[in-house]
């Protein structure tokens, strides 16, 4: 136990010597976004169609030597996703079920990041609170046509 302190004694003074300086930076994304539960992909009557999902946060770190840095990332995000049925029971073939899910929510991490020849790695735990934003459900009849044509 000695030998322990004294080695994070030594390590806490060498990182004393290093001017401590702050970074700060904002990231954001933008893509597509849908359902994975498996039992609407393996049903034929359901079609997940994914939708447009973004996020953005802020990241603040800061660092006591070139090596070992602590981040807060707080941050902000909207997913969607549609789910579409066909063949309900009770209802013509021409009869579809469309169900529009949008969720939104906040997170945060607090990080420990270790910096090494302009690599790094950033762990630490990741918080986060999502809500409902907003479901819609309607019902649709539409009339499929295809036409074949002979080549």
């Amino acid at each position: 136990m000695k030998k322990t302190f004294s080695l994070f004694l030594l390590l806490l003074v060498s990182n004393l010597k290093a001017q401590v300086w702050f970074d700060f930076g904002l990231n954001g994304s933008l893509g597509s976004g849908s359902y994975l539960g498996n039992s609407f992909f393996s049903d034929s009557r359901f079609n997940v169609v994914p939708k447009l999902n973004n996020s953005f946060a802020l990241k603040i770190g800061v660092n006591p030597s070139n090596k070992h840095s602590a981040v807060i990332e707080l941050g902000y995000g909207k997913r969607a996703y549609a789910i579409y049925q066909a063949f309900v029971p009770g209802q013509n073939d021409h009869f579809v079920l469309t169900q529009q899910i949008n969720f939104s929510g906040f997170q945060g991490a607090l990080l420990y990041r270790n910096t090494n020849e302009g690599t790094f790695i950033e762990v630490g735990p990741m918080f986060g609170m999502m809500h409902l934003k907003h479901q819609e459900l309607s019902k649709s009849i539409f009339q499929l046509n295809i036409l074949i044509r002979p080549i």
